[in-house]
């Protein structure tokens, strides 16, 4: 599980016995492979902070904090990472494929946010595999990146 995850983001999945809050399992049980990625990559930040896993312990303090800038979302959706523009990826209740939550994303700077149709695992399976620009503006980054190298 995970594979296409781990090879794009160069990670080895290792199956770590991370703690999780009851509340937190009953809402990462509703998606297929959410308890078994945040035990494993929980806290941990990928490609030069392209993309990052909120750590389990703070995740009532992420899902506060954007439930402050998007209180219309407080209760229906689960803020599990982030990417390098601060944007939180989160399960949305209110949308189901296949009675699995999907995800959307949170831009606290523009108060947006995007439904993406995809459920937790083909979020990390696909979308981050395939389409990275469209989902962490990865082209952006990358330029950013170059410029700061060069003399």
């Amino acid at each position: 599980m995970f594979d296409k995850f781990c090879s794009t983001f160069d990670v080895k999945f290792k199956d770590f016995d991370t703690e999780l809050k009851e509340s937190h399992l009953a809402i990462l049980n509703q998606s297929f492979g959410a308890v078994t990625f945040m035990k494993a990559f929980q806290g941990q930040t990928f490609k030069e902070g392209l993309y990052s896993v909120h750590k389990t312990n703070e995740l009532d303090k992420w899902n506060n904090i954007v439930f402050e800038t998007f209180p219309s979302y407080t209760n229906k959706i689960f803020c599990f990472s982030y990417d390098w523009l601060g944007r939180h990826f989160a399960l949305d209740f209110t949308r189901r494929i296949e009675g699995e939550p999907m995800i959307l994303m949170l831009e606290p700077g523009t108060g947006e946010a995007l439904e993406i149709p995809s459920t937790f695992l083909s979020f990390h399976e696909e979308e981050l595999v395939k389409y990275p620009d469209a989902a962490l503006a990865i082209d952006f980054f990358m330029n950013g990146k170059k410029k700061i190298a060069s003399p």
